[in-house]
């Protein structure tokens, strides 16, 4: 499965945030992904327990690919 993972930068505590799409369009071009995480970024709807915004500065986005390796399934057939 690919996850798009957007990176915010916030500035009070010069921390990152990570914020991790699932379901997402892989077709994404680099100028549409930056608008839309400016967008996010001036909403400020999220903030820490001390009120600073969290995903304040995009500063990056990639997509990551998981891929399980099961070991052994213990799970009943059905």
């Amino acid at each position: 499965m690919k996850k798009l993972d957007l990176i915010f930068l916030s500035t009070a505590k010069h921390a990152t945030h990570h914020m991790q799409l699932n379901f997402v369009d892989t077709d994404l071009d680099t100028e549409k992904v930056k608008q839309a995480m400016q967008q996010l970024a001036d909403l400020k709807l999220f903030v820490d327990k001390d009120k600073n915004p969290m995903y304040e500065v995009p500063m990056g986005a990639r997509y990551v690919t998981t891929t399980d390796h099961v070991l052994f399934d213990n799970k009943p057939a059905k």
